[in-house]
């Protein structure tokens, strides 16, 4: 097996990518593996590469190192890399396929990005290896200020890094899971029992990993909303006011999905829109407080279905729903992520410690070092990355689109954004 997942991996993965067959590689599969990836799981990834790309051409090495091997195969319409990962013995234990990010210059995303939905924009930094500016510039249509979706988790991470250097919190410290912060998924720490601990590092790497939500509200509740309120402008956001109170993904999701304004302010959810709108911070703040009390003391599984039932009713019927949420411009969240790339940033190393932490879009085999964060729900779509490649070139990347933008946003977003990261850090100069 060391053997063949060694020196033949190569013309196995070719042999079963050509036929759309999965028996060769299933046959190099570590056992534990072999049960969650039978052959005829590896065959239909397999069709559907050629059904995507056409016929394979070449499948080529990348990486070969002993426990990774990376490939770029090669189709008639396109290019992927193949990742596969091995132990000790040279049994497979990893293997999944991306899309290779297109080699599209500037006007050909644009041209693309104008053929999309609803309103876009996006920032695009490129730093050569001393940090001087190569380039700079964006597009944008429609508004220029944008939802965020969970990319404000950047601003609690910023606070959490600034923190960590000042010395008045560790990340080794516990936190205490509280029943009335757990918040709703994504994330995974809304199930452990209340009372249960979780380490700062932990929520940390979890809060920007899978997004978790608990995690997130635990820290901001830590850290306190009101540090990073005051922060906002000096890390570059341009419209603060828009985003106090900094609001948990809890009450986020108890205004849009509770329905309580009715009962604890006497009105709909259109005239709550605008009168947190036009509201001062102090208004806003009240009006958060009365939606989210009545929820103070149930359990999250008591409020898991009809708070998830109510968003999803509300965000489908009434799209200003997006009026509440956390917004900058995509140039304010690559002001931030270059000042932890400069080391400008408070706490700069924790800063971009934990945002490596989150899924690599583009091919982490290619570069020296990368951060990511995204964001979504209904009629929100955002990106955030920083790329920095092996000779010490650095692109930041934020892309953010709004409005109708459709139900399924992302696999041609993505693809355009890592298309601006490629060309970043392709480009001569």
């Amino acid at each position: 097996l060391a053997r063949a997942a060694g020196d033949d991996l190569r013309e196995v993965l070719q042999a079963d990518i050509s036929a759309g067959s999965g028996t060769g590689l299933q046959a190099l599969l570590a056992p534990e593996v072999r049960r969650a990836l039978p052959a005829e799981r590896l065959a239909a990834v397999h069709a559907s590469l050629l059904a995507a790309h056409g016929p394979l051409r070449h499948c080529d090495p990348v990486v070969e190192r002993p426990t990774q091997r990376v490939y770029r195969l090669v189709f008639e319409q396109g290019a992927c890399r193949a990742v596969v990962n091995l132990d000790a013995q040279g049994r497979i234990v990893g293997y999944w396929v991306r899309p290779e990010p297109p080699a599209w210059p500037l006007e050909e995303v644009d041209r693309r990005l104008e053929a999309l939905p609803g309103d876009y924009a996006y920032h695009r930094v490129v730093l050569d290896a001393q940090g001087e500016v190569v380039s700079e510039g964006g597009r944008a249509r429609g508004r220029e200020v944008f939802p965020l979706g969970s990319i404000f988790k950047l601003y609690v991470l910023a606070e959490l890094a600034r923190q960590v250097e000042a010395g008045t919190i560790g990340l080794e410290e516990d936190l205490e899971i509280v029943e009335s912060r757990k918040s709703l998924p994504s994330g995974q720490l809304h199930l452990r029992p209340a009372g249960s601990r979780v380490t700062v590092r932990d929520a940390a790497r979890a809060m920007i990993a899978i997004s978790d939500n608990t995690a997130t509200d635990h820290l901001n509740h830590r850290l306190g909303r009101g540090e990073i309120e005051k922060r906002l402008a000096p890390w570059h956001n341009s419209v603060p006011e828009r985003n106090i109170p900094f609001q948990t993904t809890r009450e986020m999701f108890l205004i849009k999905g509770g329905g309580r304004e009715r009962d604890t302010l006497g009105i709909e959810f259109p005239e709550f829109v605008e009168r947190w709108e036009k509201g001062s911070a102090a208004e806003r703040r009240a009006m958060v407080e009365a939606v989210c009390a009545p929820f103070e003391t149930i359990p999250l599984a008591q409020l898991l279905l009809p708070v998830s039932v109510g968003y999803e009713l509300r965000a489908t019927g009434q799209p200003i729903h997006a009026t509440i949420e956390w917004f900058a411009r995509p140039a304010d969240i690559v002001a931030l992520v270059l000042d932890a790339h400069r080391g400008t940033l408070a706490g700069s190393g924790t800063f971009l410690e934990f945002y490596g932490a989150g899924s690599p879009v583009y091919p982490p085999e290619d570069l020296g070092r990368w951060g990511f964060k995204g964001g979504s729900e209904r009629d929100v779509f955002a990106l955030s990355a920083l790329a920095v490649g092996e000779d010490g070139r650095a692109v930041a990347v934020c892309l953010c689109r709004a409005g109708p933008i459709g139900r399924v946003a992302g696999d041609e977003t993505v693809k355009l954004f890592t298309a601006l990261l490629r060309s970043g850090l392709d480009a001569e100069g």
